[in-house]
């Protein structure tokens, strides 16, 4: 069967007539997020051998709400392991917010982390990471605070990437070996943020 690629104008008015007949925006949004939620925990389940630490990059518009709800049903997976977003400019009454602290996520706030200290290390100690700040209708090029957190966290991959490179895997025969930080697994909402799918 063959591939159907839509273009971003075709996809917002499926989503429309989604909407109209029935299928409304709150519950795409609830599916879209319980659905990473369950990937993220199968990762989780398949790639760690105990609780591991799960980082969720928050936008302020529908992808952000998509990932404020996986970060809620990851909770309830994944009880044992450590849940945290990072939001962009999202109100604290916010019912996603809300429903996020409630169930115990940790939450921080992009406009307060001015240095990016906490964004990198975020991002850098997360065993899966959730892309959740631009969806499909970003507006390119990226500007402003989702700039500023996505070059934060960039920069804590790619930290996290030569770390594991430039580590040997310790072994019980070899003393004074350090450990190398396990394999990072990210899971985008729609697509990484700043890619243009009409383009690629």
């Amino acid at each position: 069967m063959p591939l159907s690629v839509l273009t971003i104008d075709q996809m917002r008015a499926l989503e429309a007539d989604a909407d109209q007949n029935g299928y409304p925006y709150d519950r795409m949004m609830q599916d879209a997020g319980g659905c990473v939620a369950e990937l993220a925990a199968q990762r989780a389940r398949d790639h760690f051998d105990s609780p591991v630490r799960v980082t969720v990059l928050v936008g302020s518009g529908g992808n952000g709400g998509d990932g404020l709800i996986a970060a809620v049903r990851l909770r309830q997976l994944l009880p044992d392991s450590q849940v945290r977003t990072l939001l962009q400019t999202r109100r604290e009454d916010d019912p996603l917010v809300e429903a996020a602290l409630s169930a115990g996520v940790f939450v921080a706030y992009s406009e307060d982390d001015r240095d990016g200290r906490v964004i990198r290390q975020m991002v850098g100690s997360a065993d899966l990471l959730i892309d959740a700040v631009l969806g499909f209708g970003a507006r390119l090029p990226v500007k402003g605070e989702a700039q500023r957190i996505l070059r934060f966290a960039r920069q804590a991959l790619n930290e996290r990437a030569n770390a594991r490179q430039a580590r040997p895997l310790n072994t019980p025969t070899a003393g004074g070996q350090v450990q190398r930080p396990p394999k990072q697994w990210v899971i985008a909402v729609d697509c990484p943020s700043g890619l243009d799918l009409d383009t690629g």
